[in-house]
């Protein structure tokens, strides 16, 4: 069975021109992802990062948390990842907050 890190490794082998991870309106193609995974993967390295380390994200969903999780899974260590709207109030989670205006725009008339 292969590993996640080989998976994408094969993943950028074979799909390396298609989009990989779309956002708003940026593209990334798995080649350019891949480049950033490794680049983001040797910072963690200089950091002295190394398997079994535990490396949290927390991050939107986004390009970078898809960077972070294939770098993280390329060294090896334990990731833990969250999203970030989890751990904010309601009164600063921009996307509740957007409901919560929207509402109040309906009773307002």
């Amino acid at each position: 069975m292969k590993t996640v890190p080989e998976l994408f490794i094969s993943a950028v082998n074979k799909f390396s021109s298609s989009d990989a991870v779309m956002e708003g309106g940026k593209r990334v193609s798995y080649e350019e992802l891949g480049r950033l995974v490794n680049k983001f993967s040797s910072y963690l390295t200089s950091l002295g990062i190394k398997k079994g380390d535990k490396v949290i994200t927390l991050l939107p969903n986004s390009i970078e948390f898809v960077v972070s999780f294939f770098g993280i899974a390329q060294l090896g260590p334990r990731g833990e990842r969250r999203n970030i709207f989890q751990y904010v109030p309601n009164r600063f989670n921009p996307q509740r907050q957007y409901g919560s205006y929207r509402s109040r725009a309906r009773q307002s008339g």
